[in-house]
């Protein structure tokens, strides 16, 4: 891949980011703010529709592809639970996590994501799914950790 191809592919990736995040912004009332960090494109496409298919909540997902966009464009709104593949192509979930959190300045809970079940049981996280993701599982694990933050308030 030459890099004007390369240059075309990322700035696609970019637009489809966007029209995502504006289409689930212009929803009307949003319940539950997520930022999401994941570098497969088809993932965060499929994760997009699942969100967007729930009759039960509204989301806002701000979706990145790679973690240095994801600590660049960190929103100023910040997130309920903030959702993060483990191994992204740039370093481990778990330090961009770390780094998300301290960007925000806010303890937010996160939700790990990955195909590799023997690595994410090793590391004992308090929030784990695995891929292929269950949406089921997913808006369940959501549910759990937003009625336990607003029980703690």
């Amino acid at each position: 891949m030459n890099k004007t191809q390369l240059e075309l592919l990322t700035h696609e990736k970019r637009e489809l980011l966007s029209q995502i995040s504006k289409r689930n912004y212009l929803d009307a009332k949003i319940d539950i703010n997520l930022l999401v960090v994941d570098d497969d494109i088809n993932f965060l496409r499929f994760f997009n529709q699942r969100l967007n298919s729930n009759t039960k909540y509204k989301y806002l997902a701000n979706m990145y592809t790679d973690e240095l966009s994801a600590l660049m464009n960190a929103p100023t709104d910040i997130p309920d639970v903030i959702v993060i593949d483990y191994h992204l192509s740039l370093s481990e979930g778990y330090q961009i996590g770390e780094m998300m959190k301290s960007v925000l300045k806010h303890d937010i809970p996160i939700i790990y994501i990955s195909s590799d079940i023997c690595v994410m049981e090793i590391l004992n996280f308090e929030h784990v799914i695995t891929k292929p993701l269950n949406i089921a599982d997913f808006e369940k694990k959501i549910t759990d950790i937003i009625n336990c933050r607003r029980e703690a308030a």
